[in-house]
């Protein structure tokens, strides 16, 4: 066995057998709520549908575990996106495996019905716009630089 097959295994086990689950988060896609091997999430499954801003743990078609915000509910998807990615994913609701209840941010432990956490998820995804042209503009200014100092070499 492999130890993705292992850590796949394992997270769907013991999401079935305790209704929880705790790990360590891995990549950027989060950035800036939570940072690679630094911060741990609990998550839970839950009889209830998630809601919008609710951050939720999914297998991709690839079989990947991926933790994203909902930022949009349609009858039968989601609309999700990583805090620090500007792509939108649709997911079927029935994809979803669970949901972030609390953290752990640099030691501290949080629960999602804080108010410092709301305001932030809230705020996060309202200038997503700005954002958004901000990191366009960037690439923008990154392709042209690129062709120029590539031309002259």
């Amino acid at each position: 066995m492999s130890n993705c097959e292992f850590f796949d295994s394992t997270v769907e086990s013991e999401l079935r057998e305790s209704g929880g689950y705790a790990s360590v988060t891995k990549g950027s896609s989060m950035r800036p709520l939570f940072k690679t091997n630094r911060d741990v999430v609990i998550l839970k499954r839950s009889d209830t549908e998630p809601r919008k801003y609710d951050v939720v743990l999914y297998k991709s078609g690839e079989g990947k575990y991926i933790l994203h915000r909902i930022v949009k509910v349609l009858s039968d998807e989601f609309i999700i996106r990583g805090d620090n990615t500007y792509i939108p994913e649709r997911v079927a609701k029935n994809r979803i495996l669970a949901t972030l209840t609390e953290f752990n941010r640099k030691g501290k432990k949080h629960k999602i019905d804080e108010i410092g956490y709301r305001m932030y998820s809230r705020f996060w995804n309202f200038i997503y716009p700005i954002r958004f042209l901000i990191f366009k503009s960037f690439m923008l200014v990154h392709r042209i630089y690129r062709k120029i100092f590539k031309k002259n070499k």
